[in-house]
């Protein structure tokens, strides 16, 4: 893994179990919303349980498999695929229906190329008589 890839949080919420846990608490907090006279107090109270709760269910992961970007020039030719659409929905000329055509035929052969040389570089840093690492990279 390349050293300036940042590895982004993932947050997953068990918005079942939350829901479950806030049916069964529900008749507690209509009874102490009717008893406390204070409604500010109650609301700040209900919305404190309400943040730990979801706290506690929320379980933060790190993304573990890596994925490779594509060349700058790939990138280059996307956007300018990008440009060049929003043009033609814009305009609605024929030339940008060419030109866009074009593109996409262009940035469709570079990446069949990208991806063959890609797997050809993976194939070439395996290893025969490292079965270990033929492994980690099979997973």
């Amino acid at each position: 893994m390349s050293s300036l890839h940042v590895r982004h949080p993932v947050k997953r919420t068990y918005w079942s179990l939350l829901k479950r846990f806030l049916t069964f608490t529900t008749s507690y907090w209509i009874t102490l919303g009717t008893s406390m006279t204070n409604s500010i107090e109650f609301f700040s109270l209900y919305e404190r349980f309400l943040s730990l709760i979801a706290a506690r269910l929320t379980f933060v992961s790190f993304c573990k498999s890596f994925k490779p970007s594509l060349s700058s020039y790939l990138n280059e030719l996307i956007e300018r695929k990008r440009y060049c659409l929003k043009l033609f929905r814009k305009f609605r000329h024929p030339y940008f229906a060419i030109v866009l055509r074009t593109f996409g035929n262009t940035i469709r052969k570079e990446l069949f190329l990208y991806k063959r040389q890609s797997w050809q570089n993976y194939c070439k840093s395996l290893n025969e008589l490292d079965t270990r690492s033929f492994w980690r990279k099979a997973k």
